[in-house]
């Protein structure tokens, strides 16, 4: 038998549209004050975010070189700053607009920087990879710098990269410059989370381009399982960015270790600080998304 609706007396009608008035009118009224701040940075924003770069590259933050390819970086790095726009050093910051309503300020802002990745962890996605977003749906290196200097001058002090895997990005040390520049606007912090594969080779740009901290996720120290975890033989490429980061003085260096029952939950122990490793490195376990 079907369902008919049950009939609403007078009373009911006039109190549920009176319910509806007051949720139109509370739609209505002016935004949260953080919000609205934002809101209005945002549109009063001039398009130049990044004037106090004054055409020179990356701030003292990061390391200088007189390479070739570290002035090609200082170039394009300043060209996304230039295309992006900055904000005036002298206006009021925004360090309210990011307290939530139990008084707590966030000042953590992790920026994914593409879907793209290196690997095929069997807990992570199918062995053919998945569909891609429309490349026209995606913020632009602009439009994320952009974003980031509104976040930084709202209170933000951090910022993690992340992906997907974000050394498969081609412009990232131009990025990682950029953020660099924000140093004078409040940021303290840019980190980095990473699978490694590529990071020996990338990691001299980037530590000059001014990245502070890295995270490196990596689930096992047998070449075989990293095989059947990963799909990919790239162990090695791995433990050489390992080398390669203690190196260049990122300490401590902490391991994103996602512990499998049945799986690598006996090798947690190896990856405790040993004689033969000159700095310690730091496992953080982490759980896989379901």
């Amino acid at each position: 038998a079907g369902l008919s609706p049950r009939p609403c007396s007078p009373m009911t009608r006039r109190r549920l549209w009176r319910g509806a008035a007051r949720l139109r009118s509370t739609l209505s009224a002016a935004p949260p004050t953080r919000v609205a701040a934002l809101r209005q940075l945002v549109a009063e924003e001039s398009p130049n975010l990044f004037a106090f770069a004054g055409g020179g590259g990356p701030s003292a933050g990061g390391a200088a070189t007189s390479s070739s390819g570290a002035a090609a970086l200082s170039e394009r790095a300043v060209a996304l700053a230039a295309a992006a726009g900055p904000v005036e050093l002298d206006a009021a910051p925004l360090a309210a607009s990011l307290d939530d309503r139990y008084g707590r300020r966030h000042t953590y802002l992790r920026i994914s920087l593409t879907e793209r990745c290196s690997l095929r962890c069997t807990y992570c996605m199918p062995a053919d990879g998945v569909s891609l977003t429309d490349a026209r749906r995606l913020l632009s290196a602009e439009e994320l710098l952009r974003l980031a200097a509104l976040f930084v001058r709202a209170g933000v002090d951090k910022i993690r990269l992340t992906g997907g895997e974000p050394t498969v990005r081609p412009d990232l040390a131009a990025v990682v410059g950029a953020l660099d520049g924000l140093r004078p606007l409040g940021l303290r912090q840019i980190a980095m989370t990473t699978n490694g594969v590529a990071l020996s080779r990338l990691l001299p740009s980037l530590h000059a381009a001014g990245l502070d901290k890295l995270n490196l996720s990596l689930d096992t120290l047998q070449r075989g399982r990293f095989l059947e975890l990963t799909r990919r033989d790239a162990l090695p490429k791995v433990l050489r960015a390992v080398d390669a980061a203690l190196a260049l003085g990122y300490t401590p260096l902490k391991l994103n270790c996602v512990v499998m029952r049945g799986v690598n939950e006996h090798e947690v122990e190896a990856f405790s600080p040993t004689p033969t490793v000159p700095e310690p490195i730091l496992p953080y376990p982490t759980v896989p998304e379901p």
